[in-house]
């Protein structure tokens, strides 16, 4: 058994994607930490929202409870773009489990996301001069992994080359810049390391293991259900586009309303006319999306708050079996629906795309969820399904 612990639930999504596309019986848990009927064991943890000690508490306490399970080994999944709190949970997993050094390899070739000497690129342009940098205000000013980790709260980073020795301790960042380098890395991977990085290193990593002898039972592709709520909790660019141009194709777009993104708190008794608003569009037409569409300016809800109220109006209609697939942008929003819903275990029934996950749950047996990053696209086939 393989487990991986994660610091946001489309991360934990994207996993559960790539092991099961290799044929991987995958579960994602969100909050106790058991040992299923499973191959791989994805823990879905919202550690990038937290404190840095907090987060760093929360790693080590999962570490114990997988360390328990007496997996072959634990691998961190790190955002590509090296948000979040990755130096004090990595530090939290190297203590817990003895371990001298985290190989940490965060390069996405796939999504041309890639490291040479010691610089992160996207698109080959660094990413502090990257849109997505400029998307993103907390971002760092610099380039460099050294320094992005250590404004992430790493306290020992080192930058190393295939061919340079690993015995330094902290945390190791692996130049890469293709397929062939991950899988270079994912060699060295040995019982002082821990593995840690991207969707794409992991894949790596399970392409250097036997081939796994039992398929995960549900991984059949059905089509896509009858009544369809895709919640755009993603205020990226990409994302606004697409919901634009879906609304000029006559897809029911059902924005939040001014009386609730204008409050300076979520007004629940407009968020449930919101709610019934978009489940009575959802037997109208069966595809309704949901999205915040107003320009910040202002006083308004917080990004949270915005959340939440989206959150809210996921779970007033599924409860009312008005939809059959939930299609939901963005770790944040991803989390906050899970816990609206509790939601504590997810099974991957179909690796849609690279990071696109379909999933069924115990809690609703005719609901099917699909996640995505918010920096991701819907691939057209689920996009298109409108």
């Amino acid at each position: 058994m393989l487990a991986v612990i994660t610091d946001d639930f489309t991360g934990a999504s994207e996993i559960a994607g790539v092991a099961l596309a290799k044929g991987y019986r995958t579960v994602i848990e969100t909050r106790p930490v058991r040992r299923p009927d499973a191959d791989v064991i994805v823990i879905a943890t919202d550690m990038r929202s937290l404190a840095a000690a907090d987060a760093a508490n929360l790693s080590a306490k999962l570490t114990e409870q997988i360390l328990a399970l007496k997996p072959d080994f634990i691998f961190k999944k790190v955002d590509s773009v090296l948000r979040g709190n990755i130096g004090p949970e990595l530090e939290a997993q190297i203590h817990i489990e003895r371990k001298s050094a985290a190989l940490l390899v965060p390069a996405n070739p796939s999504r041309k996301r890639t490291i040479a000497n010691g610089i992160y690129y996207v698109d080959n342009m660094p990413v502090a001069e990257s849109g997505f940098s400029q998307n993103r205000s907390a971002f760092p000013s610099s380039s460099r992994v050294i320094d992005i980790l250590e404004s992430r709260g790493a306290s020992m980073v080192t930058c190393v080359s295939l061919d340079d020795s690993l015995k330094a301790p902290g945390v190791l960042v692996g130049n890469a810049a293709s397929n062939e380098d991950l899988s270079a890395w994912a060699t060295h991977i040995d019982d002082r390391l821990v593995p840690a990085g991207a969707a794409d290193f992991f894949a790596a990593i399970l392409d250097c293991r036997p081939a796994p002898q039992r398929i995960n039972g549900a991984q059949v592709s059905t089509a896509i259900g009858t009544r369809t709520l895709y919640l755009c909790g993603s205020n990226y660019p990409s994302s606004r586009e697409a919901v634009a141009i879906a609304g000029n194709h006559g897809t029911s777009i059902v924005g939040m309303p001014d009386e609730i993104y204008y409050g300076d708190k979520v007004n629940s008794d407009a968020v449930r006319v919101w709610a019934r608003n978009v489940e009575s569009a959802l037997f109208k037409g069966h595809t309704v999306v949901v999205a915040a569409l107003q320009i910040q300016q202002g006083d308004c809800l917080s990004g949270r708050q915005i959340t939440a109220a989206m959150a809210e109006v996921a779970g007033y209609v599924v409860r009312r079996n008005a939809v059959d697939e939930l299609m939901i942008e963005g770790g944040a929003t991803s989390q906050a629906v899970m816990d609206t819903l509790q939601i504590d275990h997810l099974y991957p029934s179909d690796a849609v795309a690279p990071g696109v996950t379909r999933m069924r749950v115990d809690n609703y047996p005719d609901l099917h969820i699909t996640m995505k990053p918010g920096s991701y696209r819907w691939p057209d086939k689920i996009w298109n399904a409108k």
